[in-house]
């Protein structure tokens, strides 16, 4: 059976209680039989006293029989008067001991000696527990006999018994009062605690809600009082950790890159839900040593732990190019390292940006160097005069008039670009009617179409409003597209442009049944510099920058961009924004 506090104080305080009743009793007992005692001693050592001086003073030791027989039985006590022959002279009745009897008592010597005898027991020829004093008679300074007063102690034996009832009945009272006020003391002592207790059972739950009442000032009172600021403490510091828990789950859901931690003993301690996809694992059942990437990640960790320094990885896993970096987690305070924190990131994209970068330095060295080498030779040519009639001067002078506008074309679209993705393109807005523009682009191929097999044709939905934008950058967007669709479109092929309104919104689209786009390659096209024909002539040459402008003369409209393709069958690139 397990005991609580409040019955081991209960039994604590019974306990105390019975044991200073105990040493009280035996106290009180033992000073009032002391007491008793010496009362009877000195009363009898009076007596004994004043009837030896008065025997003293008489003619013979029997003179008073008498009065020692009436005082016998006055005071309680035996008398018995002894003269120096050691006689009894004088013997009060009630006793086995008569006149004329000698005793031979050792004590008697120091009695007859001038002293005063004192005894406790059984003495004088008593059997019974008695106090016996003896006191000399003296007549001329010589001692002539002793007067022997012995007393029962069954006189006061009594009174003591009677006052052992009384502390008994005391002490049975005071027992009975300790067990009906202890509860109502231990409750104001272990009340407080079993509210602790309770409130310290719901904290390891996480509910830091519970309070101790506070009942008294003492240390206990202090004691719930400390309780109630630390759970209102923790409370505090246990939500904000919740709430930072929260934002730095919301942060690690909200990024691209994959997070792992360790401790210092690699052990994984929080995994994000991104690296799932990033390593192409299950989560919930992942274990980093099953996997080739795995156990790289925790060869990284013992590194970076071990030489306290960054490391960092670069593999390809399912096609993407993904960075790992292992970097330590230290204590903020202290300094000392708790274990590492891995990033995993997808950087495919950036290093097929990487990648186009170069094949841009690339193309637009190749697109501005041909040019310039062809304006060069023929301007040495001409320097030359290699030109020997007026006719091939003008052929060398429109071929270099056309590398220039060439060339022009080329910065215009850089310069176009840049300003587009600086922000700092201003569009110039109006109404304009939109079959009339499509019939203008028409316009500008018509010879091409009559020089190759392509054909160019309009769809327009017929009773299209006035268009609110910028006219000559929907041209423009309009013109690139057509561009594109001719670059990759064979002799015999069809380019159509469209035009109709749903849903409050404008559609152009421009479809061929050209080369098509691969499909790994469709979420680059947008990117400026890329080129889906690696291998493409120069008479089919872009610089990449078409459809980069298109998407962004197109969302400063407000609109969007989108694009369905199928190597091989052709594309339809669609632009949609709003009518107003």
């Amino acid at each position: 059976m397990k005991f609580g506090v409040n019955h081991k104080l209960r039994i604590l305080l019974i306990l105390i209680v019975l044991l200073v009743l105990l040493f009280v009793s035996i106290f009180l007992d033992s000073s009032i039989r002391k007491y008793y005692f010496n009362r009877e001693v000195d009363s009898l050592l009076e007596k004994g006293q004043s009837l030896a001086l008065k025997l003293g003073h008489s003619e013979s030791l029997s003179d008073y029989k008498e009065e020692i027989r009436f005082l016998s039985e006055f005071i309680g006590a035996d008398i018995i008067i002894i003269n120096r022959d050691k006689k009894i002279v004088v013997c009060s009745e009630g006793h086995h001991l008569d006149n004329g009897m000698y005793m031979d008592w050792e004590e008697l010597k120091e009695i007859f000696q001038g002293k005063s005898f004192i005894h406790h027991g059984e003495y004088f020829g008593f059997r019974d527990s008695r106090i016996s004093i003896a006191v000399p008679i003296y007549q001329d300074q010589h001692v002539m006999g002793t007067v022997l007063i012995s007393k029962s102690v069954d006189t006061f034996t009594d009174m003591v018994d009677d006052m052992r009832k009384i502390i008994l009945m005391v002490g049975l009272g005071a027992v009975l009062l300790t067990v009906l006020v202890t509860p109502i003391v231990s409750y104001r002592f272990t009340k407080p605690l079993s509210q602790i207790i309770e409130a310290a059972q719901k904290m390891l739950q996480g509910d830091f809600s519970g309070r101790v009442t506070i009942i008294t000032k003492d240390e206990i009172g202090d004691l719930a009082r400390c309780f109630n600021s630390l759970s209102k403490e923790l409370e505090r510091s246990v939500g904000e950790l919740f709430r930072e828990k929260d934002k730095l789950i919301s942060v690690l859901e909200s990024m691209d890159e994959g997070v792992l931690t360790f401790d210092k003993n690699r052990n994984l301690t929080l995994i994000s839900p991104q690296t799932k996809n990033l390593l192409n694992v299950d989560t919930d059942s992942y274990s980093l040593a099953d996997s080739p990437e795995g156990k790289l990640i925790l060869a990284m960790v013992y590194k970076a732990v071990k030489r306290k320094m960054l490391e960092e990885r670069e593999i390809e896993i399912n096609n993407k190019v993904v960075s790992l970096r292992a970097n330590l987690l230290k204590d903020s305070k202290t300094g000392e390292v708790m274990g590492a924190v891995v990033i995993i990131q997808d950087v495919s994209v950036k290093r097929k940006a990487d990648q186009l970068r170069k094949e841009f330095l690339a193309s637009v060295s190749h697109e501005i160097r041909t040019p310039l080498s062809i304006m060069q030779g023929y301007t040495e040519a001409l320097l030359d005069g290699m030109a020997d009639t007026p006719e091939d001067n003008n052929t060398y002078l429109l071929i270099i008039k056309d590398e220039i506008i060439r060339l022009r074309v080329l910065v215009d679209d850089l310069l176009d670009l840049n300003k587009m993705e600086a922000g700092n393109f201003a569009l110039k807005k109006d109404y304009y009617d939109v079959e009339r523009l499509l019939k203008r682009v028409k316009r500008k191929y018509s010879s091409f179409q009559d020089n190759t097999d392509i054909s160019i044709e309009l769809t327009i939905q017929p009773d299209i409003p006035l268009i609110y934008g910028d006219e000559r950058r929907i041209e423009q967007a309009l013109i690139n597209l057509v561009e594109n669709a001719i670059r990759h479109t064979p002799d015999g092929g069809r380019i159509i442009i469209s035009a109709f309104c749903e849903d409050a919104k404008l559609t152009l689209q421009v479809t061929d049944n050209g080369e098509g786009i691969p499909y790994n390659e469709l979420p680059y096209i947008w990117d400026r510099f890329f080129k889906v024909d690696k291998a493409r002539t120069r008479e089919k040459a872009g610089s990449g920058l078409g459809l980069a402008i298109v998407k962004n003369i197109i969302e400063a409209h407000g609109g969007t961009v989108g694009v369905r393709s199928v190597e091989g069958q052709g594309s339809m690139f669609k632009m949609e924004f709003p009518i107003n």
